[in-house]
């Protein structure tokens, strides 16, 4: 049994490019706020510099704290989630893993067997339960860009065209273990 515990790292250049996004939106809200709804004045240079110390704290700081608590909750998900396995089911991986239910990122693990993709959702989801693939059923498995940003998802297509959008930690080893399954 092998488990994927390894965080992404952003690079320089995704921290800036997260920071711009983020601080540019967050400018827009509170000027559009400020705007429509004549909550107190905000000059231009307050808002510029709102925006500014929002996207240091969403490039900088959010990524340095999501990298220092992400191990905790990693081993709370190691020993809270386990997967029942069936008498001739082997598990083959296992990690955390996020799968898109609409536009919620329900979080929790995933598990690779040599039958199946299995997602057990944690309990702090709005949309909790359990998704099972088999791999009889996967068309496809294409490597994907979170938000445009991060390399670290991976959608799972079916012969009826349903797609899966997950996000995982080393998403090669996933497709290294998923692959073979299904050229079978």
């Amino acid at each position: 049994m092998k488990t994927t515990n390894q965080i992404v790292k952003l690079t320089v250049k995704q921290r800036i490019l997260m920071g711009i996004i983020a601080g540019t939106t967050f400018a827009g809200v509170l000027w559009l706020s400020n705007y429509f709804f004549e909550v107190p004045n905000f000059d231009s240079t307050m808002l510029i510099m709102q925006g500014i110390f929002f996207g240091l704290f969403m490039g900088i700081g959010m990524p340095y704290i999501t990298q220092k608590t992400a191990n905790r909750m990693i081993s709370w998900s190691d020993k809270h989630i386990q997967l029942p396995l069936s008498a001739n089911e082997e598990l083959l991986l296992e990690g955390p893993a996020n799968l898109y239910r609409g536009i919620e990122a329900v979080g929790g693990k995933l598990f690779a067997t040599n039958q199946q993709l299995v997602f057990i959702s944690h309990k702090y989801n709005i949309q909790r339960g359990q998704t099972n693939i088999a791999y009889k059923d996967i068309a496809s498995i294409t490597p994907r860009k979170t938000g445009n940003i991060v390399d670290n998802g991976l959608r799972i297509t079916t012969h009826k065209d349903k797609k899966y959008d997950l996000v995982v930690n080393e998403r090669n080893k996933w497709e290294e273990v998923i692959t073979p399954f299904l050229e079978a």
